[in-house]
Formats: C-alpha cells, structure tokens, sequence
C-alpha cells in the first residue's frame, strides 16, 4: 500500500535527481582544481627554462654550433666501431674457446664451470681470461689435461695454483687460462 501521493512521489524523485547532478558536478569541479594545481609547477618551471634560454641567446646560432660539433665527432666515431668490427672479426667467440677446452677435457675429469673476464691484463698484455673449475679423478688425469692446454697453442698461460695438486684423488681444480686478444 502506497500512501504517498502522486505529487509528492514526483517531488521527491526530483530532488534526488537535483541532489546526484549537484554531487557530480561538485566532483568534476574538485578534479578540473586538482588537475590545475598539480600542472602549476611543471608550467612555471618550463616558462623559467624558456626565459632563460630566450635571454640574449639566439636559439638558431646555438643549434648551428651544436650540429657543427656533432658533425665533426662523426668521423671519430665511425673510426672508433671500425675498430670494434675489426678487433671482433679476428677474435674467436666464446663458444670457440669452451669447444677448444671441451676437446682436450680426458674422460675422468669434469667440468663444473667456466667464467670468461674480458679486458684482463697479463705481463703487460690485454686479453681475455678463462677460468675452469672442476674435479679429476686423480692428479695424473689433471696433469695430462693440463700439459693437452699448454701444447695446443690456443691459450697465451696456463696457471694451476699448487694447491690443486695436494690430493690424491677427486682433485678439486681451478685453470686460469690467458688469451692474448691483439
């Protein structure tokens, strides 16, 4: 059962529609100020870098310098990854070098790890070290994959710490290799 009239059903529905517009635009209103505070201080920093760039400064001549500059470091540039092309067609990969060590690896002896340093020195040489960790089953298998690196002719040094060769068995090692990259 109703017992509001019709009027005032039409009254009430009214306000609330008065209401809802009135909290909307009070909404949009409250966005639109957030929106223009926040935008202050990004305006009024770049109206600051214009005024300084506009002061006695021709914006033309400046460009014009600097694109001068540039177009003289060109040729400098181009030399220099020439030199990078270059250096990298006579270099082997790195996966060349672990193919080189994994063909002299004997049987019992395995690999754990393998790190490549480049731009190492080494008795006054640049170039690239590898270091080889791992475990032989004895010291005579360590020894004959040491003695296969040294005479293949692909690495510059071979330098096993001495300590490596204090067991007898299941011998722990660490190879630094140094490749000398021209």
């Amino acid at each position: 059962m109703n017992l509001l009239l019709e009027q005032d059903k039409q009254d009430i529905k009214k306000g609330l529609k008065n209401r809802f517009i009135i909290v909307l635009l009070g909404a949009i209103s409250c966005a639109f100020i957030i929106g223009i505070i926040t935008l202050l201080p990004a305006y009024f920093i770049s109206e600051a870098k214009l005024s300084t760039n506009n002061n006695g400064n021709n914006i033309e001549q400046d460009k014009e310098i600097i694109s001068a500059d540039k177009s003289l470091e060109i040729p400098k540039e181009i030399s220099s990854k020439m030199d990078l092309i270059n250096s990298s067609i006579n270099r082997k990969s790195t996966s060349e070098y672990i193919k080189d060590i994994t063909a002299l690896l004997p049987d019992n002896l395995s690999v754990d790890s393998i790190v490549f340093l480049d731009e190492q020195s080494f008795q006054d040489l640049r170039g690239l070290q590898i270091d080889v960790s791992g475990v032989a089953l004895n010291r005579e298998v360590l020894l004959k994959f040491i003695n296969s690196l040294k005479e293949s002719g692909d690495f510059y040094s071979v330098f096993v710490p001495v300590s490596d060769f204090t067991k007898n068995t299941d011998v722990t090692f660490n190879i630094n290799l140094f490749v000398n990259q021209k």
